[in-house]
């Protein structure tokens, strides 16, 4: 009735309709997650979602009491989970952003509040940063979920996705600096928080106070070197495809998705999986016995007479072409009669008269004779051909064993004639015949070709075995994974590479930042001098490496000879180690 209203343009009318059989399924039948299953569909009817949301509200809220009170379900809150897919599809509807953007943080909320599912959660904000970027109150809520849930390898992928999509210098390096301090503090990655850090500086690049003079080295640098001493030397390669560079974050659908299978319930018609919820469903449970044939069979049951003892049924009855005549008509007689206080039944098949035909009874021994005509008429063909290709080879032709239709009428009760048609039946009897118990079953034949069935001189396939189907209802039966929950919801934020660039072929992190230092461009030799003696601060102070900074102030005074910054520096050097 809602549908023909619905059709029709009546579209109020369809969604007041779809609320009362709710509310009769759930009055009458005490079944709430039936009544969710009406009310489901109307939720794209009701624009105005002053009918069928607030009633499946109530509903859900029921079901979860059950759940919780009485183990439902498997304990599963199935009532949260109809609310997050009608919550979905109008999310799918929905025109404004505004208005997607309310109905995702409705959904956020039922996943942390009522499925305790904080990844989920986290994943309904990081789609409303998707619609607005600028959303202040979806960033605040994704880093609270993060520290609640202990999620922070899922949200740094925020700001990594934030860092792909501006092209500003300085927001990459406050972006690069949040990363860091998510590596270092929450991961507890001090390389992958180096390496940001470096590539934070390289945005806005200075280098630390140098010569005799020196002076603080600055937040950016101290940062640097303070973590390139806890990294110290790369003692191995670098992780493959490492998570932590690639970070993402899984659909929520997919953990509802177990949560069905739990409940052991199709997503789809709130249903055990494999049935369905329309009347065919129940009609194919209570099917007819004999209806198994085609559509057009008939079955028909005489009635039995006041002073018979015999019930007589005919069970199939159904119009034969291909075999018969075209009118022609077999019926199956079934006749269940008392003997001597046993039941005894007794089958035969006859010819029904119909207008135009004639009624004739078939007896089995004429059936075989007609078919023993058949073979003899095939194998005397065979017969002259087999004898003119012996002539034509000069071979002396051996006479052939002849049977008249009684003899092979014998064989046939006898079963010589299966023994000759099939070479596998002498060897079954003989194996039964001889079988010792406690044997194990002898190998098959390999010269026998198990895959046919002979009839007569032919090879005939044999059909492949129908796969077994589990009867509906069955509550193990797979679950349908065609019906996609996600439909119509935006898009997770991805990324499309690593967040930051692979390690470099260096020995550790001190060359690494040395090498960040001496790759700065410079527009002349007084400022390649002064990165030369940066990096012997680097050497001298960071690594400890004296060695290293004499070689930079080496490299200096190369470029520019007795510079009196440079001559100093290196006379400080000496004189703090004791090098003259």
């Amino acid at each position: 009735l809602a549908k023909e209203k619905a059709e029709a343009g009546a579209r109020l009318a369809a969604v007041d309709s779809l609320a009362e059989a709710a509310r009769i399924v759930d009055e009458r039948l005490d079944d709430p997650l039936s009544a969710m299953r009406v009310l489901l569909r109307g939720v794209a009817l009701d624009h105005e979602r002053d009918v069928v949301m607030p009633r499946l509200r109530e509903l859900a809220a029921r079901v979860d009491a059950q759940a919780r009170d009485r183990g439902a379900h498997g304990g599963v809150e199935v009532g949260a989970l109809v609310e997050l897919r009608a919550l979905g599809e109008l999310v799918g509807l929905s025109k404004s952003v505004e208005d997607k953007i309310g109905l995702l943080e409705e959904r956020a909320k039922i996943r942390e509040s009522r499925l305790d599912d904080g990844a989920g959660a986290l994943g309904e904000w990081l789609r409303i940063l998707t619609l607005a970027p600028n959303h202040r109150g979806a960033r605040d809520e994704a880093e609270r979920l993060a520290a609640r849930y202990d999620l922070w390898h899922r949200f740094m992928l925020l700001p990594a996705w934030e860092l792909e999509r501006t092209d500003n210098r300085g927001r990459q390096a406050t972006l690069l600096a949040e990363l860091a301090d998510l590596y270092e503090h929450k991961l507890a990655r001090p390389e992958y928080a180096f390496r940001a850090r470096l590539e934070a500086w390289k945005r806005a690049p200075k280098l630390p106070p140098y010569g005799v003079a020196g002076g603080p080295l600055g937040e950016a640098n101290v940062d640097l070197w303070r973590l390139a001493g806890v990294v110290g030397s790369y003692r191995g390669p670098a992780l493959p495809k490492d998570p932590a560079l690639t970070t993402a974050v899984p659909a929520p659908e997919l953990h509802d998705r177990a949560l069905w299978k739990q409940a052991r319930l199709d997503p789809q018609h709130l249903t055990p999986p494999g049935s369905t919820d329309s009347a065919e469903g129940v009609v194919a449970r209570y099917a007819d016995p004999h209806a198994e044939g085609n559509p057009d069979e008939l079955t028909a049951v005489a009635p039995p007479a006041a002073a018979d003892s015999v019930v007589q049924e005919v069970s199939r009855i159904e119009l034969i072409d291909d075999i018969i005549a075209v009118d022609s008509v077999v019926q199956e007689v079934s006749r269940v009669e008392l003997v001597e206080d046993s039941i005894v039944e007794l089958s035969r098949v006859e010819m029904v008269p119909t207008e135009a035909s004639v009624v004739q009874e078939v007896s089995v021994v004429e059936l075989l004779e007609d078919i023993a005509d058949e073979f003899d008429e095939e194998d005397d063909e065979e017969e002259e051909d087999e004898l003119t290709q012996t002539k034509t080879r000069g071979e002396i032709p051996t006479d052939i064993e002849e049977f008249n239709s009684a003899e092979l009428e014998s064989a046939t009760v006898s079963g010589v004639i299966g023994q000759y048609a099939d070479p596998r039946k002498v060897q079954r009897e003989a194996r039964q015949q001889g079988k010792v118990p406690g044997t194990t079953k002898p190998r098959p034949d390999p010269k026998l070709d198990f895959p046919t069935e002979r009839v007569g001189s032919r090879k005939a396939k044999l059909p492949a075995p129908a796969p077994r189907q589990p009867p509906p209802g069955v509550e193990d039966a797979p679950h349908d994974n065609d019906f996609d929950l996600s439909r119509g919801l935006p898009v997770l934020p991805t990324l499309s590479g690593p967040v930051l660039p692979p390690r470099p072929s260096v020995a550790g992190a001190w060359d690494e930042l040395a090498n960040a230092y001496a790759e700065l461009p410079t527009a002349n030799k007084e400022q390649k001098v002064a990165v030369q003696l940066a990096s012997a601060r680097l050497w001298e102070e960071g690594a400890g490496s004296i060695e290293r900074a004499f070689v930079c102030h080496e490299r200096a005074l190369l470029l520019i000879p007795e510079r009196p910054d440079s001559v100093a520096s290196l006379e400080a050097l000496a004189l703090r180690h004791d090098a003259r």
